[in-house]
């Protein structure tokens, strides 16, 4: 299904970094000096699932990379979350996440791109942590060409939610 058996994240075609808070939800891609922005997905019971938003994130940059002309045959997403670097490098989590496993999975079949989800601590993903805390200043005198985007996930927020509720 996928040509390269191993690569690092130097090897990629594009890296994105990726983040999810309370405040808000984000990605970027420093290779376009692009970021991408939404509020949180609030579940059911109206609290933050911090595993949930983490998870869609990814799903979101792969959604946007599959967009790109070329397409990148290798992707990867950095990611300050564990339980995301694991559910994305074993394609196993629990059943109420599964649409997005099938999501990524769907994209890239479809598109061709090889994932791998990389692990990283919090302080090497100060960009997409300043935009998902809402520190649009500090990421400006950070990356002062960069532009910021409000997106919409490729799943259903009410699809995740609704499962997620489900528990």
């Amino acid at each position: 299904m996928f040509e390269a058996e191993e690569w690092t994240a130097d090897d990629a075609d594009l890296q994105i970094w990726s983040d999810a808070s309370k405040a808000r939800l984000g990605f970027w891609a420093p290779k376009f000096a692009s970021s991408f922005i939404r509020d949180p997905i609030i579940d059911s019971d109206s609290s933050f699932n911090i595993f949930l938003n983490e998870a869609v994130m990814i799903l979101g940059a792969l959604h946007w990379s599959s967009s790109l002309r070329p397409t990148p045959s290798c992707l990867a997403i950095h990611t300050n979350s564990s339980n995301s670097f694991n559910i994305f490098n074993s394609l196993h989590t629990s059943e109420v996440y599964n649409p997005i496993l099938m999501s990524v999975a769907t994209i890239q079949i479809d598109h061709h791109i090889d994932l791998c989800v990389f692990f990283i601590e919090g302080k090497q993903n100060i960009i997409v942590d300043a935009l998902s805390c809402r520190s649009f200043e500090l990421v400006r005198n950070l990356v002062p060409d960069i532009t910021i985007h409000h997106f919409m996930p490729p799943i259903s927020p009410t699809t995740v939610v609704m499962g997620v509720g489900q528990k």
